[in-house]
């Protein structure tokens, strides 16, 4: 029964993020562009969804799905599920804990940290 509880409990207490009025031009379909030190290529897609949810596509096949979390830095960070992590681990290309550092009609630029001037980034274009 306890481990019953604690599952409840974690599962259905995590932080759930909308998106706003604010960052409705993130709802849609992205295309990677460029990026670096991140394994992406132009077959991956990034779908995000009303509700906060994102899925990540490479060559048509789910690669990674999850939520987009504000945190207490102030940036909408992508929280990959967890079961994601373990049973897709073998893509080089994911975007857990990537922060959205920048948004525009058409484009959407990803970091690890945006505060180093040497981490992982990712460029999107936006495709519909």
């Amino acid at each position: 029964f306890t481990y019953l509880s604690a599952f409840f409990i974690l599962f259905f207490s995590c932080k759930k993020t909308k998106i706003n009025d604010e960052n409705q031009v993130l709802i849609g379909e992205w295309r990677w562009t460029s990026g670096w030190c991140n394994y992406g290529d132009e077959s991956v897609r990034l779908i995000l969804k009303q509700k906060g949810k994102y899925k990540l596509y490479r060559h048509g096949r789910l690669i990674e799905f999850g939520r987009i979390i504000k945190k207490s830095d102030g940036y909408l960070t992508f929280v990959g599920d967890c079961l994601t992590q373990i049973s897709l681990r073998k893509y080089d290309y994911m975007l857990g804990n990537f922060k959205i550092t920048t948004i525009s009609d058409s484009l959407l630029y990803v970091m690890q940290c945006p505060s180093c001037s040497d981490a992982r980034d990712s460029s999107f274009e936006k495709v519909k």
